[in-house]
């Protein structure tokens, strides 16, 4: 497990085969950290009849002060470039074309088919 400090953030990288991901934010100060916490409880995945017990990781903590209506952005991505203006990124967002591309997701998992590569024994969103 390798993690990094970075300009504006965190880098982290589990092992040689793992896609390295990045905690973002130009808001605040981020601080690594490499916290395992052992046998979490998963209630949810009980029920479906999965394995209940995962260990997590706390790689970071991410510091801030807000004044009274003021926002924060953080990131959190694979990406190798990303906005961290929260107010240019929320404009994009309110566009049509990204609400098409977000219902046609939601609309695919209803009918159950299986987004990318990843297999998983979750329940589509219509059986639950």
């Amino acid at each position: 497990m390798n993690i990094e400090p970075l300009l504006n953030g965190i880098h982290v990288h589990a092992f040689d085969s793992a896609v390295p991901f990045r905690l973002l934010s130009a808001d605040g100060k981020w601080e690594p950290l490499h916290e395992w916490h052992r046998g979490c409880f998963l209630a949810q995945e009980r029920y479906r009849g999965l394995d209940d017990q995962e260990d997590h990781l706390n790689a970071a903590a991410f510091t801030t002060h807000l004044a009274l209506g003021k926002s924060a952005t953080l990131a959190f991505t694979t990406e190798s470039s990303v906005d961290l203006n929260g107010e240019s990124t929320l404009e994009a967002q309110r566009t049509p074309k990204f609400w098409r591309r977000g219902l046609e997701i939601v609309r695919k998992q209803k009918r159950g088919h299986q987004l990318g590569s990843c297999n998983s024994s979750v329940p589509p969103i219509n059986s639950l």
